[in-house]
């Protein structure tokens, strides 16, 4: 390619291009705790290869050591579209989201209520390039029950409790929906 460059003046001169490639990395990880329908999430620094990546990526019950189904795909981020002017939901390649397939109820894309789960992933493939990122990660997760909160309230004393409670006031419940 050098030999053939010419200047714009008909001259010609050897040139020498350099850049520096952007080595995938591991952005985030979920760790700790999670809500039961929502994904473990493993971000990345650019985008990835999803088909190479995937098998790459097992989770195991921490409880049974039993290894568990999951579904691995692109996280999805809002992005503004002008010609629609709204904002529409977009594949993010940069992202990838791991759920459960089934639970023990048989319910798609959601962990078991109170499970601990433990993810690792092996290797990452990014999507454009041939640097693969070779480095082992493990979390830990633990799902959360399906209640967030419960609270007593009273509008006739500030002294209650979940176990000690006005019987004219109320018990709320909060969950994670």
């Amino acid at each position: 390619l050098v030999s053939r460059a010419t200047a714009r003046c008909g001259g010609s001169r050897p040139a020498t291009a350099r850049f520096t490639t952007r080595h995938l990395r591991y952005a985030y990880l979920t760790n700790g705790r999670t809500v039961y329908n929502q994904p473990i999430v493993i971000h990345f620094n650019q985008p990835i290869d999803l088909t190479r990546t995937a098998p790459e990526i097992s989770v195991r019950n921490s409880s049974s050591s039993q290894a568990v189904d999951v579904i691995v795909e692109y996280g999805k981020i809002k992005e503004y579209d002008k010609k629609l002017k709204r904002y529409t939901e977009v594949e993010d390649q940069s992202t990838i989201n791991v759920f459960q397939k089934r639970d023990t109820h048989g319910r798609a894309k959601l962990w078991d209520f109170t499970y601990n789960y433990g993810l690792t992933i092996n290797k990452a493939y990014p999507a454009e390039g041939d640097i693969i990122l070779d480095e082992n990660r493990k979390v830990s997760i633990q799902v959360t029950d399906i209640i967030a909160d419960i609270r007593a309230v009273s509008d006739r004393s500030n002294q209650v409790r979940t176990d000690f409670f006005d019987p004219a006031g109320r018990l709320e419940v909060r969950f994670f929906e």
